[in-house]
């Protein structure tokens, strides 16, 4: 009985000894997928990580950089140390994940300083620095600090994460110059800063090494022939990939999903709307949250949009409430900021509503008009003459104001992919979306949109602007990879 007691006993204390060992020492018991295997193997001085999401580039190259900064890699032969690397991202809130990457696989017993982690703002901003016991030095930067910040330095490695300018390129290769030194990338190719064409030369040449992973089963199998599995147990398996196709747009797919260099060019984009579905003669029948949201335009093709839409959001239904269009207003010719105003109290009156009823409203950014200021349209000048349809004292009275959607976190590079992805899955989504049959310009834009800048795209982006405080949610939380890509 006390043998049994002492076997259990010992089996208890070595698990816990595992365990302290895996959270002490993680890249000691991390696993590898054949690609990622073959990518940390390399000893090219300039290499390329390029795949779709959920490829775990990100994870391969930072254990790349620890690797590096211990002295000691268990797959290549690299330089002991002290060595010096940056690590550069594109913004400070895009390098937050990128640290938590970091904090999780690197072993602080080999660190000397540090500042301490934390989940919301990682090691903070302004460059933070992170020296080993043996001298190495890892520090964060970002693109936004500009070429000049980069400037001066003498470096062993750089690893940038996600698409670099040419010109952030070039200046971030001169600081590995002098050491003959390493740079990697890892990226999916979308939204980068300019087109890719300097770096795609690169490779066709040979001086970067492009390590390209397509969505594939071999991209999720593990060197000892096991499947990578999400957090909550689903296996990357053929299935998950078929899905995965199913759920995102046809014209991200070869990027989103295979790392492909181009988009798919041809087709509407929005493939899964049916007006057998998603077209209805009726309104809901509860009172839901009331969003409205205007693309600034002038001339002719429809370029001045409002969008009228309730959105039905609940827990349950988490980053994708019920969305149902109830109907849209839309200019054929010009028009001046007080004709538009009028066109919107009116829209909201044949509903019985006034201004005060709506719970967002969000517009486009300022746009000049074909001769310059002369006709500007802004959600200033709207509000303006909103405040005056409404007899108030100034625009601190009127509530809501008009908020600009492409303004703050989550607004800029990358927001029309992510609307467009957001509107698509709840598309696909049994009754999350529904659209008036008076809505008769939206629902063609809908059918053509190619993702042009073309007359079909106005719409298109009023209906972004109108779900932009729901849609925009998870981006602005940083689930960019576990919801959307």
């Amino acid at each position: 009985m006390f043998t049994e007691d002492a076997e259990i006993f010992a089996e208890i204390e070595q698990a816990d000894r595992i365990g302290e060992d895996c959270a002490s020492r993680p890249l000691d018991f991390a696993k590898w997928t054949i690609p990622q295997g073959r990518f940390l193997r390399s000893c090219s001085k300039r290499k390329l990580f390029r795949a779709g999401n959920r490829s775990g580039k990100t994870r391969t190259c930072i254990a790349d950089v620890v690797f590096r900064a211990y002295g000691e890699h268990p797959y290549r032969d690299v330089r002991p140390g002290p060595t010096h690397q940056w690590v550069v991202c594109v913004s400070w809130d895009q390098a937050v994940p990128i640290m938590k990457a970091f904090h999780e696989l690197v072993d602080y017993r080999k660190v000397r300083k540090v500042r301490e982690f934390r989940e919301k703002d990682g090691y903070g901003k302004d460059s933070p620095l992170i020296e080993f016991e043996n001298g190495s030095t890892v520090r964060f930067k970002t693109m936004d600090q500009g070429t000049r910040r980069h400037a001066g330095a003498e470096l062993d490695h750089i690893f940038i994460d996600e698409p670099p300018s040419s010109a952030h390129y070039r200046e971030l290769e001169r600081r590995v110059s002098s050491t003959n030194g390493d740079v990697t990338i890892g990226l999916t190719p979308i939204n980068a800063p300019e087109p890719l064409d300097w770096l795609i030369e690169l490779v066709e040449k040979g001086v970067v090494e492009d390590h390209h992973v397509r969505m594939t089963p071999a991209a999720y199998t593990f060197e000892d022939g096991t499947v990578r599995r999400l957090g909550d147990g689903t296996v990357l398996d053929l299935d998950w990939i078929e899905d995965q196709r199913r759920i995102v747009l046809p014209r991200f797919a070869p990027v989103i999903l295979d790392g492909e260099w181009n988009l798919r060019v041809e087709g509407n984009v929005f493939t899964a709307f049916d007006r057998d579905v998603h077209v209805t003669d009726d309104y809901p029948e509860d009172d839901w949250i009331l969003c409205l949201g205007i693309d600034h335009g002038t001339g002719r093709d429809f370029s001045q949009v409002g969008i009228l839409v309730m959105i039905q959001p609940s827990k349950a239904q988490g980053l994708y409430p019920k969305v149902w269009v109830l109907a849209e207003d839309i200019t054929e010719g010009d028009t001046t900021p007080d004709q538009d105003a009028a066109r919107y109290a009116a829209m909201l009156e044949r509903f019985g509503w006034e201004w005060s009823d709506l719970d967002f409203v969000f517009g486009d950014k300022a746009h000049q008009g074909r001769w310059g200021g002369v006709s500007r349209k802004s959600n200033k000048d709207l509000e303006e003459e909103m405040v005056r349809i409404l007899r108030l004292k100034s625009r601190s009275y009127l509530k809501p104001r008009i908020a600009q959607a492409k303004r703050g976190k989550g607004g800029g590079r990358g927001a029309v992919e992510w609307g467009s992805t957001w509107l698509h899955r709840s598309m696909l989504r049994d009754a999350h979306f529904k659209i008036h049959r008076s809505c008769k310009r939206l629902i063609d834009s809908i059918e053509r949109w190619d993702f042009a800048d073309n007359e079909w795209k106005h719409a298109i982006d009023a209906l972004r602007y109108a779900v932009w405080e729901h849609s925009m949610r998870g981006r602005r939380e940083g689930a960019a990879t576990t919801y959307l890509y």
